[in-house]
């Protein structure tokens, strides 16, 4: 059987933003080479690829804390945890995120992609803390929802200067601390590590050189 075809043609979509997921970390395999076999739906070897390599490698974010490590708390939240008897490592307080993440049905399988396009509401949280929030970015989304209400649209760029435009001026008024909210930090959870790929390819790999046995083919 030869090596695992396009192992790094496995392609990855949008990173997940905050408050929403959008189409985010996904297997794409409709362009992997069939080595002439008669396949029509990748949707056993994706499955497989989400179970044994995408679940464990999300499981192992939470264990080890990020990979690379997240942000530390910020001195006052583990003030507050300590204040309230919280303890526990970082989005493990209950443990809910990071079971619901190793659920098969967060992901959408298909024939072609294997994809997690969005959280539950029980676990609504993990939108935030994979893409964190910032003072900046609330307040571009805020400057695009005005613009949206007075019947045009603004993009990113623009906003962003119409923020900075408002923090300057504040800062020279001194008014900049009205301005002030905590930052949450991205503490990516979803991800690929680059082990990852190449576990893919593995599954693929041998899946296909199952069908291949299967169909009689000889390489």
């Amino acid at each position: 059987m030869p090596a695992f075809p396009n192992v790094r043609g496995l392609r990855l979509h949008d990173g997940i933003v905050s408050f929403e997921f959008k189409p985010s970390v996904g297997i794409l395999a409709r362009d992997i080479d069939k080595l002439g076999l008669d396949i029509r739906s990748f949707r056993e070897p994706l499955r497989r690829a989400v179970k044994e390599v995408m679940i464990p490698s999300i499981k192992k974010n939470f264990t080890q804390q990020g990979r690379p490590g997240w942000e530390p708390l910020a001195e006052d939240t583990q003030l507050l945890r300590d204040r309230l008897g919280l303890s526990g490592p970082i989005l493990r307080r209950t443990g809910a995120l990071m079971r619901n993440m190793g659920y098969t049905t967060m992901w959408d399988i298909t024939q072609d992609y294997a994809i997690i396009k969005d959280l539950p509401p029980r676990v609504w949280y993990g939108k935030v803390h994979q893409e964190g929030i910032s003072t900046m970015r609330t307040r571009m989304k805020n400057e695009m929802q005005k613009a949206a209400k007075k019947g045009f649209k603004l993009s990113p760029g623009e906003a962003a200067k119409r923020v900075q435009k408002q923090i300057d001026a504040d800062i020279l008024s001194g008014k900049a601390a009205k301005h002030s909210t905590t930052n949450i930090p991205a503490r990516p959870f979803v991800m690929f590590q680059d082990e990852d790929y190449d576990a893919i390819g593995g599954v693929f790999n041998k899946w296909l050189g199952e069908r291949a046995a299967k169909a009689g083919w000889k390489g």
